[in-house]
């Protein structure tokens, strides 16, 4: 878990202090679990993000064909993206700028695998034309547990400011 935390977060293993090991245990078995799926020749789901961002970064011929090929990109529960991710995100998006994010930061379930919804936040500071719509009618639950829930929500101090409303 902890070795797919600081790869989703693109922190350097040297900068990392462990959780739950002590750090030279845990650089220990870092390097075990990387030099075994190396030997298997296996890539782990992180490694095929960390091998897109590194791919896309150092070959621009190759970024700039998948910039290419697509025009629009849509990216849907936006707060569940961690910063690899949104890396690799951007750098595909760079150049057209033709990008759609759904998300509610009040829904982000993913923080334990790394997920950031603050980086709502700063994807409407990447682009100089966003359009952010906050959607604030909620059509599936009862105004009792809506209210309940703006009560509770209310407490978070990173998210957008927003009072939901039940709508039948």
């Amino acid at each position: 878990r902890q070795i797919s935390f600081i790869r989703n977060q693109n922190i350097d293993l040297e900068k990392y202090q462990p959780l739950y090991f002590e750090r030279s245990m845990f650089i220990k078995v870092y390097k075990s679990y990387e030099k075994q799926v190396k030997n298997l020749g296996k890539v782990d789901f992180d490694d095929m993000m960390l091998e897109c961002k590194k791919l896309l970064s150092s070959h621009p011929l190759i970024l700039d064909r998948w910039q290419k090929r697509f025009r629009f990109y849509l990216v849907d529960e936006f707060q569940d993206i961690n910063p690899l991710q949104y890396d690799i995100l951007m750098l595909l998006t760079q150049k057209e700028h033709n990008i759609f994010c759904v998300g509610d930061e009040d829904q982000a379930i993913y923080g334990f695998r790394g997920a950031r919804p603050k980086l709502m936040f700063d994807f409407l500071k990447c682009y100089d034309n966003v359009e952010h719509l906050l959607m604030t009618r909620n059509y599936r639950s009862e105004s009792m547990i809506v209210e309940a829930s703006n009560k509770l929500i209310q407490k978070n101090k990173e998210r957008f400011q927003k009072k939901v409303i039940a709508t039948k």
